[in-house]
């Protein structure tokens, strides 16, 4: 038996008419906060602790616009990604994009 079952779970999702700002727009702003603070932990380092927090609740974000809300509870995920370089966390961004649904229009 196959069941379809979303990403973000029943209690996520519900269909909406959208009006205003793109979400492209939106997603691109949160790209840049998540790069800012990036940017700061990889600064000082002293600092990632912190900034943890303020991580969690930009890719929390992030990933609930494009669909993935289910991937933001995993263990450490800020701490990670305020971990990485530069690259590593174009890569995990870009992975987001790609394998998320921004209009949420997939049945998953």
């Amino acid at each position: 038996m196959s069941l379809k079952m979303s990403s973000n779970g029943p209690a996520y999702t519900t269909l909406e008419i959208r009006e205003g700002v793109p979400l492209s727009y939106v997603s691109e702003k949160l790209i840049h906060a998540i790069e800012d603070t990036h940017a700061v932990g990889q600064a000082y380092p002293e600092a990632r602790k912190r900034l943890a927090h303020v991580m969690y609740s930009q890719t929390k974000a992030f990933l609930a616009l494009h669909n993935l809300l289910g991937a933001a509870n995993a263990p450490g995920l800020p701490e990670r990604l305020l971990e990485m370089n530069r690259q590593e966390l174009g890569r995990w961004i870009a992975a987001v994009i790609t394998n998320g649904d921004l209009l949420g229009m997939t049945d998953h």
